[in-house]
């Protein structure tokens, strides 16, 4: 996943490839340029502030233990928290939500794989445990071993 010798960036498109963008050397997100702006006028638009640490947060997925406020929770809860599991061509997305019918609309899937009871730290679990799988951020290969264990949850 090199653009000539840097990293590239770690959005997928609405058509399933991979944004072909370079990382700056010292970006402290694994995003291109162009994402990096989008966040910033989202996080803009949203009013958003930095969510605070209460210790180091995880290299694999960005958890800190902390329980999130609610402005960085789903809008509406229509639901407890639970941990999802969406197929995107080869690709496996592991979240978690309170409102999975919003993140249905929001992220591209061809399909909903499993979910399951959880929150923050059940997910965080999950990177850890299929971390040898992962491509960037919350997404992972979808290898047999990540396969068999979404379809032992949804039986």
């Amino acid at each position: 996943m090199d653009v000539q010798g840097g990293d590239m960036c770690g959005i997928i498109l609405p058509n399933g490839r991979d944004c072909q963008g370079a990382v700056a050397p010292d970006s402290p997100l694994n995003l291109c340029a162009e994402h990096i702006r989008a966040a910033a006028v989202l996080a803009e638009m949203l009013e958003l502030e930095p969510v605070p640490t209460a210790q180091p947060a995880c290299p694999v997925c960005g958890y800190d233990g902390s329980v999130l406020p609610e402005k960085y929770s789903d809008h509406e809860q229509n639901h407890a928290p639970l941990v999802y599991y969406l197929r995107f061509g080869d690709r496996i997305k592991i979240g978690t939500t309170t409102n999975l019918e919003r993140r249905l609309v929001v992220i591209p899937h061809d399909e909903l794989l499993a979910t399951e009871p959880g929150s923050f730290s059940v997910e965080h679990h999950r990177h850890r445990q299929f971390a040898n799988l992962r491509l960037t951020g919350e997404w992972f290969t979808a290898a047999p071993q990540l396969l068999t264990f979404v379809e032992s949850i949804r039986a």
